[in-house]
C-alpha cells in the first residue's frame, strides 16, 4: 500500500486539521534558538544526531529574506504578529551539518500529513544518500505550539519542486513509520548519539557533488509534471491560508504578539476572541 504526496487538493477542506487543545505556555520573548531547542530536544530532526558542534539552528525561510517574510505576513501565509524572519522560532528547525546542506540546496521537503498526524520526509530529488529517510516521520511532535509554521514548510516545498521541475511526485509506503532512531511509540532511541549518518558518512555539511547533481538531474529528465500547483486556483490558496490560521502554532504566535496591558475583563475578551470562544 502506498500514498503519493501530490500538491494539496485544497477544495476538499482543511488539510491541516488538528484536534482542539489548550495553549498552556505563552512567552512573548522566546528566543529563536531556545524555542527550537525546547521543541526538538536539541537533536537533528532528521537523523537524531546530537553532537552540539555539528548541529545548526536552520531557518526554513532564509534569515536574509525579510521581504519574503513580510510578503508572507501580508498574504496570510504566516501570522502578522510573528516575529522577524531571523528571530521567529516557528521559522526554524534543528539540523546536522549534512542535512542542513541538503535542506538549503532544496533536495528534500517536509510534508505534514494530517490523516497520520506526522511530519514526513520527502526525498524529492531522489538523492541516494537521503533515500533511507524517504516517507518516514521525523522528530517534530505535532502537539507542540512551537511547531514550524505550515506556510514556511509550504514555501520551502514549492522551492524544492521548482528546483526539480521534471520530477514526479513520489509515493511513500503506508502505514507511515518513524525514522529509524524513533520507535513506533514515538520514543527516541540511543542511536541519536551517533556521530555518523546511516550512510556511514560524517556530518561535515558538504552539499552534493557535481557528479551526483548530474546523475540526479539525468534521472529526472522527462518524468511527468513539475511545479507546485498552488498558484493555479486563487480560491484554493485562500482556503489554504485560512487553514493555517486555525493551527495551534499560529494561535500561539498571535497570542505572543498581543498586548495584555488592559484590564482583566479586556484581556479575557481578547483571549476569547483569539481562541474563537463565544462570550
Amino acid at each position: 500500500m502506498e500514498w503519493t504526496p501530490s500538491p494539496f487538493n485544497l477544495l476538499d477542506g482543511n488539510p491541516f486539521q488538528y484536534s482542539d487543545h489548550t495553549i498552556s505556555t505563552i512567552s512573548g520573548t522566546e528566543a529563536f534558538k531556545s524555542g527550537i531547542q525546547t521543541r526538538g530536544a536539541d537533536l537533528c530532526v532528521i537523523c537524531g544526531f546530537s553532537q552540539p558542534r555539528s548541529l545548526y539552528y536552520c531557518h526554513i525561510i532564509p534569515r536574509v529574506e525579510c521581504d519574503t517574510w513580510q510578503a508572507m505576513k501580508d498574504s496570510g501565509f504566516v501570522p502578522a504578529a510573528a516575529k522577524s524572519v531571523m528571530h521567529e522560532a516557528r521559522n526554524g528547525i534543528r539540523l546536522c551539518a549534512t542535512h542542513r546542506a541538503y535542506f538549503d540546496t532544496h533536495c528534500f521537503y517536509i510534508r505534514w500529513i494530517p490523516e497520520r498526524r506526522r511530519f514526513v520526509f520527502i526525498n524529492h530529488s531522489q538523492s541516494e544518500e537521503l533515500e533511507v529517510y524517504h516517507g518516514r516521520a521525523i522528530n517534530l511532535p505535532e502537539y507542540d505550539d512551537r511547531l514550524p509554521f505550515h506556510g514556511a514548510f509550504l514555501f520551502h516545498e514549492m522551492r524544492v519542486r521548482g528546483h526539480w521541475p521534471l520530477y514526479e511526485d513520489r509515493a511513500i509506503p503506508l502505514p507511515i513509520s518513524w525514522v529509524h532512531w524513533i520507535d513506533e511509540g514515538g520514543n527516541r532511541g540511543h542511536s541519536r548519539r551517533r556521530r555518523r549518518g546511516p550512510d556511514g558518512r560524517g556530518h561535515r555539511g558538504r552539499a552534493r557533488s557535481r557528479s551526483h547533481r548530474s546523475r540526479a538531474r539525468s534521472r529526472g529528465r522527462g518524468r511527468g509534471r513539475g511545479g507546485d500547483g498552488y498558484n493555479q486556483d486563487p480560491s484554493a490558496l485562500e482556503a489554504l491560508k485560512k487553514s493555517f490560521a486555525e493551527q495551534p502554532n499560529w494561535r500561539a504566535s498571535v497570542m505572543e504578539g498581543t498586548s495584555w496591558e488592559g484590564s482583566a475583563n479586556e484581556n479575557a475578551a481578547k483571549w476569547r476572541k483569539l481562541n474563537r470562544i463565544d462570550p
